[in-house]
């Protein structure tokens, strides 16, 4: 995939090929299986990316992703918990991971969520020599438990709410590279994904298997211009799959121009949780007021681990909660 970087006077553009892979399982050499006790959908070729596998245990802070370079070549990488990270993303909600291996090595950011029985990963390389790579992946354990309309709710409508993080391809804050030797040359110098923050708002009607929703409050942090706001995107509606799964298109709310595409799957009793994510490109809009009205062909994989409005898991963040009805 490409690489952008972004100063307050150049942009930068490169090429690369992305693999594609069904996340959250296992290929043992006699075809991919499924992990016992988990559920996983088809997710979208874009939306995987170079991911091909993640591995995440929250309780021992461990994650490791398998995933293709850019040689086509399928690798596992064991990542670093990394908390000083987690505010990039908001209140925290979203747990990161590193690595670089030496400070003339490309760096990685993952944010992960597990939330009651789902679970969401983005990984995004920092980039180097302009090319870049990443990916989505997210999963359901136990069965679907669909929410049942009835008398006081007809369509079976509820609303699943919190905050959103993606990775884009943009050069962001350089405050977990390994220092670089002094006289070093730019271009063999790595860089660092830039977080993409915001809040996410889905709608679910059950009665007519039915899925919409928007991002919104996006913000990406930069190097070059520090944080700047960008459009809204909006979740198109789509069908809920009987599994629980669903798959969709992205539009930008300055234009509803089609940006991209979006999936995810519901879990949980009574559907209590909810974990998707997405990826968009060419979306950053031309009115940030800023360089990057000028950018282009610029992407971004993020993700949404979310509680639905009412249940147990409903996020203290979801603030737009209070003004739904939960049934």
């Amino acid at each position: 995939m490409k690489r952008i970087t972004m100063t307050a006077a150049a942009v930068l553009l490169a090429l690369s090929a992305c693999g594609d892979g069904n996340p959250f399982t296992t290929d043992t050499g006699g075809g991919t299986t499924t992990p016992p006790g988990s559920t996983t959908s088809d997710i979208p070729e874009n939306i995987a990316g170079s991911v091909a596998n993640v591995d995440f245990d929250p309780a021992a802070n461990t994650l490791s992703i398998t995933g293709l370079l850019r040689d086509g070549n399928v690798v596992t990488q064991t990542y670093n918990r990394n908390a000083a990270l987690d505010a990039a993303a908001g209140s925290g909600v979203y747990q990161a991971y590193t690595f670089q291996d030496d400070p003339l090595d490309e760096h990685t950011t993952v944010y992960v969520r597990r939330l009651g029985d789902v679970e969401g990963a983005v990984a995004v390389t920092g980039g180097q020599f302009q090319f870049f790579s990443g990916g989505v992946a997210y999963k359901r354990d136990g069965g679907f438990d669909p929410i049942v309309p009835d008398a006081a709710n007809d369509r079976g409508l509820v609303t699943y709410a919190g905050e959103y993080i993606g990775l884009s391809d943009l050069n962001g804050p350089d405050t977990d590279l390994l220092p670089v030797p002094g006289g070093t040359s730019p271009s063999i110098t790595p860089s660092q994904a830039a977080p993409v923050t915001g809040d996410v708002f889905i709608n679910v009607e059950f009665g007519s298997n039915n899925v919409a929703g928007t991002v919104y409050n996006r913000v990406i942090d930069t190097d070059a211009l520090g944080q700047v706001a960008l459009p809204d995107l909006i979740l198109v509606p789509t069908d809920l799959s009987t599994d629980g799964s669903f798959a969709g298109t992205v539009q930008q709310a300055e234009d509803q121009a089609g940006v991209g595409e979006y999936g995810g799957i519901i879990g949980g009793t009574d559907s209590d949780a909810l974990a998707g994510g997405l990826f968009a490109e060419e979306h950053f809009g031309s009115n940030t007021g800023t360089a990057l009205d000028s950018v282009t062909d610029e992407e971004e994989y993020g993700i949404f681990v979310l509680g639905r409005c009412g249940s147990a898991l409903q996020d203290a963040t979801a603030t737009d909660c209070a003004s739904v009805d939960p049934e």
